[in-house]
Formats: structure tokens, C-alpha cells, sequence
């Protein structure tokens, strides 16, 4: 699977390497994207800040199933920004990077965000940062462009610690 700057996603097959199997034409420049540990689920997050969610056939096969706007509803960031990156945490949740300084839950299930993270100094605007969580699904980490990681509970939506480099 590639997505690339010319809006187009890939799908290819391993012994077929010169002509890929499918190629889905998003009309979005992708930046991120991310399979669900089931691969039922494909995520494919673009400049403009949108979510693309396709579900993904026995033989590989995608289906555009819906769209996610991550974006804030006032303020500087309200028309969208930058996905740096998608994580899935269990076949039906993911985490999304912005370029808004925030993390974000959704799950597939309902297509939409169930909480958006952010810390006082957490700071992403530039960068591809891929979001991670721990073995028991509690605490959610990232790193940010102050050099620092940032670490979130789960049922805190500001960030609990801070771990200098």
C-alpha cells in the first residue's frame, strides 16, 4: 500500500511489482496512512486535515466508507491542517497527529472523534510525528517540536507529563 503527493493510493501485490492491483484516486494529497491490526480498515490522512477511510476486502479490494474533518470549529486551525500520522490502537480506534498541536481518537465503528488531545506546550505544526499507546491502552504518547514527549491518560484529555530529552 502507498499514498503519495499525487492523490492516489496504491494497493499492490507482492510477486506483481511493476502494476499495482488498484489504484483509488482521493483528489487529496496523502500524507499518512495506516491499516488496522485486522486489516479490515485502511486510514489515509491528507494535507488538507481529512481522514479517508476505506474498508478493505479479503483480496484487497477498497471501498471508500466515509471522511473525518480534523479540524478545530474556530479559531487559526478551523479550516483543517496537516496529518502527520495515523496509528491504529485495536481493529476499531485510531489515533490521528495534526498539524494543529493535537491528537485525536476516532473510532471507525461511527466515524467520529471521541476526544482530542492537547498539552499546555505540546507543540506539532511541522512535523510527521506518529502517535503510540501502551501495551494496556491507558496512556498515549508523542513526541513534539520542543524536543520533549508528551504523555496522555486515556480519560485525561491534557497532557499529564512531560519527559525532557
Amino acid at each position: 500500500m502507498t499514498g503519495s503527493l499525487d492523490s492516489a493510493v496504491r494497493v499492490w501485490h507482492k510477486e506483481r511489482k511493476n502494476t499495482p492491483l488498484q489504484v483509488e484516486n482521493t483528489n487529496e494529497v496523502i500524507t499518512a496512512l495506516a491499516y488496522s491490526p485486522n486489516g479490515k480498515w485502511l486510514v489515509l490522512g491528507t494535507y488538507s486535515g481529512k481522514c479517508l477511510i476505506y474498508e478493505s476486502s479479503s483480496i484487497g479490494k477498497l471501498n471508500y466508507k466515509s471522511q473525518i474533518d480534523c479540524k478545530n470549529r474556530r479559531g487559526k486551525f478551523s479550516s483543517g491542517r496537516k496529518i502527520g500520522g495515523v496509528t491504529f490502537i485495536n481493529d476499531r480506534e485510531f489515533l490521528v497527529t495534526t498539524a494543529d498541536s493535537r491528537i485525536r481518537l476516532i473510532s471507525v465503528d461511527d466515524c467520529l472523534q471521541k476526544v482530542k488531545f492537547k498539552g499546555d506546550n505540546y507543540k506539532n505544526e511541522n512535523l510527521q510525528l506518529l502517535p503510540s499507546i501502551d501495551s494496556h491502552g491507558n496512556l498515549i504518547s508523542c513526541g513534539s517540536e520542543d524536543g520533549q514527549v508528551y504523555i496522555w491518560s486515556r480519560s485525561n484529555v491534557k497532557s499529564d507529563y512531560r519527559i525532557r530529552k
